[in-house]
């Protein structure tokens, strides 16, 4: 596949990754999509729901039954 992209703003960049790596142009670009795929695959979305107040209580109360300990982004993440 072939895809048009105009890399002048990035060409000073492009140039140091080539040097250091002692690669070419495409598998420097290649490496950086890589890597950049690989940082990706640790996040998450989080999707925000428009709930009543009393019902976004009781989904907290619930998630939180019988855990000692919880971290308020893993309550934002499963509710």
């Amino acid at each position: 596949m072939v895809y048009p992209v105009d890399l002048t703003p990035v060409r000073d960049k492009l140039k140091v990754i080539e040097e250091r790596l002692g690669c070419s142009k495409a598998e420097a670009i290649r490496e950086s999509i890589g890597h950049y795929a690989e940082y990706c695959k640790g996040l998450e979305v989080v999707t925000y729901r428009d709930v009543p107040k009393e019902q976004a209580k009781r989904e907290i109360l619930d998630y939180l039954e019988g855990k000692q300990r919880v971290w308020t982004d893993e309550i934002l993440l499963r509710l």
